[in-house]
């Protein structure tokens, strides 16, 4: 968010976000409230679901915030639009960084299987964030695993 919430291109939809540092800090912290009801959320579902079942439902509560996100239009409100879209992938981010790592956990005694399946269910949750990631090479990450 860092890097776009300044330029003219975002600024131009969301008007109220145009050197105002408070709905800037607005727009990009109200994620994290999603996040947190994403994980409260999950701490008393994720039992009954299983850590399979709340990873892919906190993937594709992902998308559809992601989906709300980009669908914003000049127009009527796109502000309110972009906040949901951000408080619903933030709630879809919290359960999987709720489960995933305790799946991780769970799902291996080798440390490689541990690391791939990490590597696996990270791409699960930065498939639709707004967070930039890079991809390191098997060897690298299997060189990195004894640490």
């Amino acid at each position: 968010m860092s890097g776009i919430i300044s330029a003219p291109a975002f600024n131009n939809v969301f008007e109220a976000t145009r050197d105002n540092p408070t709905m800037q800090g607005l727009v990009t912290a109200i994620y994290e409230i999603g996040c947190l009801m994403g994980a409260m959320f999950i701490l008393g579902v994720g039992d009954l679901l299983g850590r399979r079942k709340a990873m892919i439902l906190g993937s594709i509560i992902m998308a559809v915030g992601v989906v709300i996100q980009v669908t914003c239009q000049p127009g009527a409100n796109p502000l309110a639009q972009f906040i949901v879209g951000r408080v619903v992938m933030g709630f879809g981010n919290g359960i999987n960084t709720s489960t995933i790592p305790t799946y991780q956990g769970m799902s291996g005694h080798d440390v490689y299987q541990v690391c791939d399946d990490g590597a696996f269910h990270s791409l699960f949750t930065t498939a639709c964030s707004d967070k930039s990631s890079t991809s390191q090479p098997s060897a690298a990450r299997h060189r990195t695993a004894d640490c």
